[in-house]
């Protein structure tokens, strides 16, 4: 099956079932501090088919854990990391994602690739052996292709395909894949 194929499938939740999947998911994130996720945390702002993250974000704000979300730089023509807290504030932006108005501090891709130790990664399709399917713009593969740190896919059940997904080259490899039913170890 052809990658469009797959990020067109159906995987949508109920909407009276988004808030508690999401919370199992941050439930799961916070369980794996500081064992296999360790700040500073590069995370994202949910689309609407993807787990809201926001309770795992204010824990880590609580612990003094640096989290940082892509940010569409429109000087640059390309996105850089900004660190959130409690405080900051949000807008739309480039495809429609939540991003931040006031950020204290901010990274170039090059810098949150050397300074981000675990990255949480969005998807529309993963398979449990942490290949992922993102929108087709290849964003996420060039902010991990030199990233050594560890990959976490964070996505809903809804989301695992039983069949492997298909794969190019320069896409990149979860560690982990993490549901609101499961926790799929992937590596080796």
């Amino acid at each position: 099956m052809s990658k469009s194929k797959f990020r067109n499938q159906d995987s949508s939740i109920a909407e009276s079932d988004y808030n508690d999947y999401s919370a199992q998911i941050c439930r799961e994130l916070i369980q794996l501090l500081p064992t296999m996720i360790e700040g500073p945390i590069a995370s994202f702002m949910a689309l609407e088919h993807e787990p809201d993250l926001s309770t795992f974000h204010n824990h880590c704000f609580k612990q003094d854990i640096p989290v940082y979300v892509p940010r569409f730089d429109s000087d640059l023509n390309h996105y850089v990391f900004d660190q959130i807290t409690e405080t900051t504030t949000f807008k739309p932006q480039k495809f429609q994602v939540q991003e931040p108005e006031n950020s204290p501090h901010s990274l170039s891709i090059n810098e949150a690739q050397k300074h981000i130790k675990s990255w949480l990664v969005p998807g529309k399709k993963f398979d449990k052996f942490g290949h992922r399917l993102g929108h087709g713009y290849g964003w996420y593969d060039q902010f991990l292709e030199q990233a050594s740190s560890i990959h976490i896919g964070v996505c809903f059940s809804s989301n695992i395909s039983s069949l492997p997904l298909p794969q190019e080259d320069h896409d990149i490899r979860m560690s982990l894949v993490i549901t609101n039913a499961q926790v799929y170890s992937c590596q080796g």
